[in-house]
């Protein structure tokens, strides 16, 4: 897959993204996911998706509370994702986040780690990774 483009940056930095050479890795960076941020995000992550090919690795390791609309969000980015020829990867999300999400039909892989999220689409970081805030 050929690099792709980052969506345009929003002031709050609410979500970043690196697009490596086989999937994007979105880094949501706020403490609570509510409704609001939760449609931000998701604007932004469906664009970033649709370049992606729906390859996409959702890191929420910094958020610690995740509304109901958050989580049906994700659940919505999920099936965005398989529409697309791939799938959403999230690392960082509880047990009971993740209850939430597939609760609204959402199919997610749960990893622990960065590392272990790439693997799944065979990608690797490297020095020439583009990065920018959505």
């Amino acid at each position: 897959m050929n690099r792709f483009a980052v969506p345009a940056p929003t002031s709050d930095g609410l979500v970043v993204i690196e697009a490596l050479d086989r999937c994007a890795v979105a880094r949501v960076a706020c403490r609570q996911l509510r409704d609001a941020e939760a449609q931000r995000a998701l604007t932004h992550l469906t664009a970033t998706a649709a370049g992606a090919q729906g390859r996409l690795v959702l890191s929420c390791e910094s958020v610690s509370g995740m509304s109901l609309n958050a989580a049906r969000s994700v659940a919505t980015l999920s099936h965005r994702c398989r529409d697309l020829g791939g799938r959403l990867v999230v690392l960082g999300l509880s047990r009971d986040e993740l209850k939430m999400v597939r609760s609204f039909g959402g199919r997610v892989r749960a990893v622990r780690t960065l590392h272990d999220a790439l693997r799944v689409f065979g990608a690797r970081r490297t020095p020439h990774a583009r990065r920018g805030a959505a």
